[in-house]
């Protein structure tokens, strides 16, 4: 029984990493469809780095995609706070709706019109 709630303890943390994952590669596309520049960090040199790094406008932004159930570390929230501190655009976002408004309002914010 023990080791079958292992698995089952598993499968459920794989689930949950897939679906991060896949709101992950929804917030890129959409980024990269607009015509931005955008990469998904899916292994750093170093810790704390965040899921998406990109340029929008010329400005830095950084994304922590993250699902209702968690929280960003300790390391990832100074790093969006440097990011900000630098007069880059950074955000912990929880859904693709919430990565949508983000995103518009950076295109809003930098609009060079």
């Amino acid at each position: 029984v023990r080791k079958s709630l292992i698995y089952i303890g598993f499968f459920h943390i794989l689930d949950k990493i897939m679906a991060e994952s896949k709101l992950q590669k929804q917030i890129l596309d959409l980024i990269v469809a607009k015509g931005h520049y955008a990469i998904n960090v899916i292994v750093a040199s170093r810790s704390g780095v965040l899921d998406i790094v990109a340029c929008i406008n010329g400005r830095f932004v950084g994304i922590e995609v993250k699902l209702a159930y968690n929280v960003p570390s300790e390391l990832q929230m100074r790093n969006l706070k440097k990011i900000r501190n630098g007069g880059g655009f950074a955000k912990t976002v929880y859904s693709f709706d919430e990565a949508l408004d983000f995103i518009k309002a950076v295109e809003t914010l930098t609009s060079k019109d």
